[in-house]
């Protein structure tokens, strides 16, 4: 079974080259363009991750509260092209399992990331 990424970016332009380099690497990715959205899918499918950009239109840290509240076994990484330490300040804040920086790289750190936060799922095919 493999690992399945919600991506949550109200920049579509954003989230599908993402979600098409994770899917490269063999997860099961879905894209929501905004919160409400995003809590849809999350009623409705399951999901390992969460990848979320911290801007979205639509307050991101509500959206992180109420997948830690309902789906606390659902693993967060905050998305943003802020500096590590904004970052840092809204996972704390928020409750995110982990941050992301937009540098070039982020498909590679998010990988790299899933792979530890979720070391007990099946591996990717």
């Amino acid at each position: 079974m493999k690992i399945s990424i919600l991506v949550v970016d109200d920049q579509r332009d954003n989230a599908e080259p993402l979600a098409d380099f994770l899917g490269d690497r063999g997860y099961d990715v879905t894209i929501s363009t905004n919160a409400q959205q995003a809590c849809h899918l999350l009623e409705s499918n399951h999901f390992d991750v969460v990848v979320m950009d911290i801007w979205l239109k639509s307050p991101a840290g509500p959206l992180v509260r109420t997948i830690r509240c309902l789906w606390p076994d659902t693993k967060i990484i905050l998305l943003s092209g802020e500096c590590p330490h904004v970052i840092q300040k809204y996972k704390d804040e928020w409750g995110a399992d982990d941050g992301v920086e937009k540098d070039g790289e982020e498909g590679e750190n998010i990988d790299s990331l899933i792979q530890s936060l979720c070391p007990n799922l099946a591996t990717k095919n």
